[in-house]
């Protein structure tokens, strides 16, 4: 049998996460997505490990390609990676990681009243 084994969320995150944790936890079990989750550690650690499932296909995405990868999440942003072969051969190369905001991203930044969005 397979016990839930949840992620500890950082305790310097804390103060951020817990609250959006909760929300999220409200949204998913409303009418618009009828998921039921009991516990904000079993959303946290979905979403962490489905994170870094993304980037490691990334990564191998942009190291076989010889080039770049990239994933569009909904109208959230785009997450990418560039990979720059090593030109001594002494590396097997060099990835660097980006992060592109969508709409969905500013807008919740925005009515937030955070800041302007551009």
């Amino acid at each position: 049998m397979n016990f839930f084994r949840p992620r500890k969320i950082n305790d310097q995150s804390k103060d951020i996460l817990q609250p959006a944790l909760k929300n999220a936890n409200d949204r998913l079990q409303s009418d618009e997505f009828g998921i039921l989750l009991h516990d904000v550690e079993a959303t946290y650690t979905i979403a962490t490990v489905f994170l870094e499932e993304m980037v490691r296909a990334l990564g191998e995405a942009a190291e076989k390609n010889g080039g770049e990868a990239r994933v569009i999440l909904h109208t959230f942003g785009t997450f990418g990676v560039k990979f720059r072969p090593s030109e001594d051969g002494e590396k097997a190369g060099n990835l660097t990681a980006y992060f592109e905001a969508g709409q969905d991203f500013k807008q919740a930044i925005k009515n937030d009243g955070l800041t302007e969005v551009e």
